[in-house]
């Protein structure tokens, strides 16, 4: 067996089954695409989140086994979710959802309270 086609089996199976990934829109800024890193880093850094700043994508660790990658396009944000198959629990789907609200959550920390939707009035 060659070399190639050893490191070629071996990258296959480690994308077999070892992560899930979603992929979501959010908004954002249309002038410029990374405004948002800054704030994200800060409303992460409040969480006690460990993340990671590539050129044009930032990762932020959600838990352990579950991460959210923010990657700015022309029409806004898009995030990218990973739940590792083998996280506590094994419930992928409630590992999804929750990864997504924490996802939100953090992009609204970032986007600051303007925002944020009205409180409905007082009856």
């Amino acid at each position: 067996m060659t070399r190639t086609n050893l490191v070629l089996m071996l990258g296959g199976a480690l994308l077999c089954g070892c992560k899930s990934v979603r992929v979501y829109r959010l908004g954002g800024p249309q002038v410029d695409p990374q405004a948002y890193f800054e704030p994200l880093i800060a409303c992460a850094t409040a969480e006690r989140l460990v993340f990671r700043v590539e050129p044009d994508t930032l990762h932020v660790q959600l838990k352990p086994g579950i991460s959210a990658q923010y990657t700015p396009r022309q029409s806004g944000y898009s995030v990218v979710i990973t739940v590792d198959d083998g996280s506590r629990g094994g419930d992928r789907e409630g590992h999804f959802a929750a990864a997504k609200r924490k996802s939100e959550l953090l992009f609204t920390c970032a986007r600051g309270p303007e925002a944020l939707p009205p409180e409905p009035p007082a009856p």
